[in-house]
């Protein structure tokens, strides 16, 4: 035997609506809204745009083509290191920011430090020491030579 359902009484489901039209009316005040959608735009800057660059990989015969899209990014901020049978692309970006008030004794000066990395692992061993890199209109190439091993015939 089930027992009944106790009903609700009005009032605390009035004062359920009450709250959450209080709250509803609370977040979509311009302040609110505006900080809200200040905190969205600055994640979605942050982590989509700047901490990820397009990489493409490719596999020839003798070796693989790494390249990347680095629009804006000097050769001299990104950095290539091979590990193992892997590849890490870093790209450092320095930003410097100065700025003086004409009229006063005001003065600003501020700088910034954004690095992002991607590592790329292979499926076959490489060749470290013959690893060569080219960077042009902010496209990145990297050809990275995989290492032959020794055939083995099979006998009957």
């Amino acid at each position: 035997m089930t027992s009944p359902e106790k009903p609700v009484p009005r009032h605390k489901k009035e004062s359920f609506f009450d709250l959450r039209q209080a709250f509803d009316s609370f977040m979509g005040e311009r302040p609110i809204k505006g900080l809200l959608q200040s905190m969205d735009e600055l994640f979605t800057f942050q982590f989509a745009d700047r901490h990820h660059f397009p990489v493409d990989v490719r596999e020839e015969e003798n070796h693989f083509l790494v390249s990347a899209k680095l629009p804006g990014i000097p050769r001299q901020q990104i950095h290539i290191e091979a590990i193992r049978q892997s590849l890490m692309i870093t790209v450092t970006h320095k930003e410097e920011t100065e700025m003086r008030s004409a009229g006063s004794r005001s003065y600003y000066r501020g700088q910034s430090l954004n690095t992002s990395s991607r590592t790329i692992s292979f499926a076959k061993p490489i060749d470290e020491k013959n690893i060569s890199a080219s960077h042009k209109d902010g496209l990145l190439i990297v050809t990275v030579p995989k290492i032959r091993g020794k055939r083995i015939t099979i006998s009957e």
